[in-house]
């Protein structure tokens, strides 16, 4: 039952995040938007390095980032939603305070792609809302 309550709040705040109005400013959103790839494509890989981590040790994919803070923190200005974990693969959706129109997902074995379609497993995608 909590698995199943965890599994919906993580659905729905990844919902929130991919349909929140856009907030960024014409003027450099494209350099903006650049940058902030180039950054959440770095930071879901070593994402995913900290799941391998994990792993390793407790059989099973971390479900929310603080069970993986021994291996990785959040850096402060962006936000990550583990949107599915198992013991089979795990998905994940990044998004950075200073492009918050930029949103990067990464799956990783069984998990579905955080954006539908093909994916290759472990590189990370990224899409502007």
């Amino acid at each position: 039952m909590m698995q199943t309550f965890s599994r919906l709040a993580g659905a729905a705040v990844v919902a929130a995040v991919l349909a929140a109005p856009s907030t960024g400013h014409a003027q450099t959103a494209s350099s903006a938007a650049d940058a902030a790839e180039e950054k959440l494509d770095y930071e879901l890989r070593e994402v995913a390095t900290a799941q391998e981590k994990y792993y390793v040790e407790y059989n099973t994919y971390a479900r929310n980032p603080r069970a993986m803070l021994r291996y990785y923190k959040v850096p402060a200005g962006t936000t990550l939603v583990i949107v599915n974990a198992s013991k089979t693969g795990f998905s994940a959706v990044m998004v950075a305070a200073e492009a918050p129109d930029v949103v990067c997902g990464i799956a990783v074995g069984t998990a579905t792609n955080p954006f539908g379609g093909y994916y290759k497993e472990g590189k990370p995608l990224c899409r502007e809302r």
